[in-house]
């Protein structure tokens, strides 16, 4: 399943989203969200990391699959590895 733009929209601060590893971890900033040129939502952010002030950057666009260092995995993969 492909990121929706619901899924994009209901994301913020403190909310678990894909890092690049494939797991899920807290937002702890977003750096840019809107509509590409094509109609599509995305959204940048950082997502906890580690201990202390770790942060890893990523990005969710609608209609794309997550993309990992593994590889592209769709949502519903990303959430029943936790």
């Amino acid at each position: 399943m492909r990121i929706t733009k619901d899924y994009i929209d209901n994301l913020k601060i403190g909310s678990l989203a894909p890092n690049c590893f494939g797991k899920l971890s807290p937002i702890t900033s977003i750096t840019a969200s809107g509509t590409s040129v094509h109609g599509n939502r995305y959204i940048c952010y950082y997502t906890q990391f580690g201990y202390g002030n770790g942060a890893i950057s990523h990005s969710l666009s609608e209609n794309e699959y997550v993309y990992t260092i593994s590889g592209k995995k769709g949502i519903e993969e990303i959430t029943e590895l936790q």
